[in-house]
């Protein structure tokens, strides 16, 4: 099992593997590609905030190493962080039109859970 963290004030340059802004990655992108899945279940933890990306699950969960992607609003795992709605969204800003392309896509896989998200877009058919 392995655990990441993905919060606004954090870094790509950083590992991933803490939930403080030093350690915790940026993007959930970037968790969905470099996240490196061992035996049993891995999570991704991901901070309060509005996450404005449009996002591909890269890595490959199977029966033995599962994936939980966990949208955090209380902030339980991260310190210094203020409580509120985990949002991912292809809107460019709150007022203008979002991106034509998908929200989250993760083709042919399987073994994952998508948990206290708030994924919003231009199309709902963005679940593949």
């Amino acid at each position: 099992m392995t655990t990441y963290y993905v919060r606004p004030d954090g870094n790509n340059a950083n590992v991933g593997t803490g939930s403080a802004a030093g350690q915790a990655w940026q993007t959930v992108q970037y968790a969905l590609t470099n996240a490196t899945l061992t035996t049993g279940v891995n999570y991704i933890y991901i901070a309060p905030g509005v996450y404005r990306e449009s996002v591909t699950l890269n890595i490959t969960p199977t029966s033995s190493n599962t994936l939980v992607i966990s949208g955090d609003p209380n902030a339980a795992q991260f310190s210094g962080v203020t409580q509120g709605v985990v949002r991912l969204t292809n809107f460019i800003t709150d007022n203008a039109n979002p991106t034509s392309s998908r929200v989250f896509l993760a083709s042919s896989k399987s073994y994952f859970t998508l948990e206290n998200l708030f994924i919003d877009g231009s199309d709902y058919r963005d679940w593949e």
